[in-house]
């Protein structure tokens, strides 16, 4: 008796283990009676119950007679799983799973005999089967419980379609995945086999479209049922698709473009030739609006998907399109991203025909020339901006200041330093105290303190030096961005570099979409495409193609977050000799004429 032992109890509330083997590859196939019998000879087995543990009791237990569980126990013998040790009293042992698949497992001789002769029959005059390979035909068969003679009938199908003597692995993934699709007996094999015979017609149309003078191959075969079973194409489509491919490629290209139709719901002949006319079209498309923004794809497919083809899905006219992305350009957006930006802002506008596009254009027009008229006043000669268009909408939009009363705040700014701002924030003041005349606006201006902030732009002492060292910063930004730009312009004369470059691109396109729609994206490929790009820099002696800003934190724009930046704080204490600068609300810099300079030369440089 042992010293130490469970209760009944606690045997009663423990737990037994069952190897997913079992559950995976035997269970499924095995008869229920026989399962009950694993199942509960696995129980008290591990339990390690002294009482009850009689074949009697079993057969008692499960409502069976006693052979009924011999014979449930012989059958797993002859998986494999156990070991009948004795027959009066029945004695079993359970074998660990895990030696079934490690080369361990001994198969009776009897059992594959006529499998091995009529397998080496089928090589005759070939090859010899090695010991190897009739294991692992015994493997499989133990596995996927497929019938033998089925077996046999797909190694002589392989062994025809490859008119060689085939290797044992081609032969067993033939076999695995007609197992995982269901065929396990000599009728599905045979049914199967009749498939194949009737489409070889279509396949060797399919062969001779694609100017391949052969027969076809299982593999190919696959595929066909693949097309024709799962996807849904018929004989029509499939053929206009591999004579559309001009016989540049072979079934794994027109299975390719076979599932991108499948994506596209695009499955009849007409369908297809609708839909790839529709993609030459936007290929076309694609082409006129980098040339419009001064760019270059190598590849298209990814501009066409994230861009062209959502632009035409809202429903914008082609040529609605095309003046986009002229007026992009001559508005200094030079991306894809920034026309795309565009693009949702006049779609959210309702404006997608090119009559619409042309109004709204002509509104633009006219609202800047009245800004520009307003900056002329103040002595600014420069383009207008999307900062002066939202300034001057909320001029006379927001506070409903009249062209009289702006014209008249523009003509007491003249002459101040950062006209502009000081314009802004008398027209502040003005809206603030009501003001809705010329005549109103003089007696607020009888008492300069009265303007918003309680301070006249006039006071600010030091207002020359803030100038200053805005300009220094802007300089070296506008330095950086052109330095930048022109070892671009240089790189992309490397056919090397501009394969990686539009590479590079393609990806961030790519990164972006998944983003946003929430899709994950392995970076990995950008970080190495980087990468690629650097060590071809170097190789070709040149310098970053992105800007070096001398100061990280602001980009050398001198404000963050509507603040000055620590390095516009430091240039200013310079210029004041030691100096601090009180911080306010940055006013919006002007160029000198060597600021200036620098940004038309970046505009005159196009990649």
């Amino acid at each position: 008796m042992a010293f130490c032992k469970f209760s009944t109890e606690m045997i009663a509330n423990n737990k037994t283990e069952i190897d997913n083997i079992f559950i995976d590859s035997f269970m499924p196939s095995a008869p229920e009676e026989c399962t009950k019998c694993y199942l509960y000879g696995l129980f008290l087995a591990s339990s390690g119950l002294k009482i009850d543990n009689t074949l009697e009791n079993f057969a008692k237990k499960l409502n069976m007679s006693e052979d009924d569980v011999e014979s449930a126990f012989r059958y797993w013998e002859e998986q494999g799983l156990v070991q009948v040790l004795s027959t009066r009293p029945i004695e079993v042992v359970f074998n660990p799973l895990s030696n079934l698949f490690s080369g361990t497992k001994l198969y009776k001789p009897e059992k594959y005999e006529v499998f091995n002769r009529q397998a080496q029959m089928l090589f005759e005059g070939k090859r010899e089967i090695t010991k190897t390979e009739y294991g692992e035909y015994y493997d499989f068969l133990e596995r996927s419980h497929m019938q033998q003679e089925a077996l046999i009938m797909i190694m002589k199908y392989c062994i025809d379609s490859k008119q060689r003597a085939v290797g044992y692995n081609y032969i067993l993934t033939v076999a695995r995945n007609w197992a995982n699709e269901g065929v396990l007996t000599v009728p599905q094999v045979e049914e199967r086999l009749c498939e194949m015979e009737e489409n070889q017609s279509s396949l060797a149309q399919i062969l001779s479209a694609l100017g391949l003078k052969r027969n076809s191959f299982i593999e190919e075969r696959a595929l066909y049922q693949k097309w024709t079973k799962e996807l849904g194409f018929d004989d029509d489509a499939i053929l206009f698709v591999a004579k559309s491919m001009k016989r540049k490629g072979g079934f794994e290209r027109l299975d390719s473009l076979l599932e991108g139709f499948y994506n596209a719901r695009k499955f009849s002949a007409s369908e297809i030739k609708e839909h790839m006319l529709a993609r030459e079209s936007m290929k076309e498309l694609a082409k006129q609006v980098n040339r419009s923004l001064g760019l270059f794809y190598e590849s298209l497919d990814s501009e066409i998907e994230s861009y062209i083809s959502p632009w035409l899905g809202y429903g914008f006219e082609v040529d609605t399109i095309l003046k986009v992305a002229e007026y992009a350009f001559k508005s200094s957006i030079r991306s894809l991203d920034g026309m795309d930006n565009l693009m949702k802002k006049l779609y959210k506008l309702g404006i997608l025909t090119s009559e619409s596009l042309l109004e709204y254009l002509g509104q633009l027009v006219k609202g800047d020339a009245q800004i520009k008229t307003v900056l002329e006043k103040l002595g600014l000669s420069r383009r207008v901006n999307s900062f002066d268009r939202e300034m001057f909408k909320t001029w006379t939009e927001a506070w409903n200041m009249s062209e009289e009363l702006i014209a008249h705040a523009a003509s007491l700014s003249l002459g101040k330093l950062s006209p502009l701002q000081y314009m802004n924030r008398l027209l502040a003041t003005w809206h603030e105290k009501g003001v809705k005349s010329v005549e109103e606006s003089k007696a607020v201006l009888a008492s300069p303190e009265s303007m918003k902030g309680g301070k006249s732009f006039s006071d600010l002492t030091s207002s020359n030096k803030q100038k200053e060292a805005m300009k220094i910063l802007q300089q070296r930004k506008y330095s950086a961005e052109l330095k930048a730009k022109t070892a671009l312009v240089e790189a992309l004369k490397d056919d090397e570099f501009k394969s990686i470059y539009n590479a590079f691109n393609e990806e961030k396109i790519a990164l972006a979409k998944d983003e946003a729609f929430g899709k994950d994206h392995d970076k990995e490929l950008l970080k190495s495409l980087k990468t690629q790009l650097s060590q071809r820099l170097k190789q070709l002696k040149l310098s970053s193609i992105e800007p070096v800003y001398s100061c990280k934190k602001c980009k050398d724009e001198g404000v963050v977050d509507g603040k000055y930046c620590d390095c516009f704080k430091k240039e200013y204490a310079k210029l004041m000799g030691g100096q601090e600068l009180e911080q306010s609300a940055p006013a919006t810099p002007e160029s000198d004429e060597n600021v200036q300079k620098l940004v038309m030369k970046i505009e005159e440089v196009q990649v």
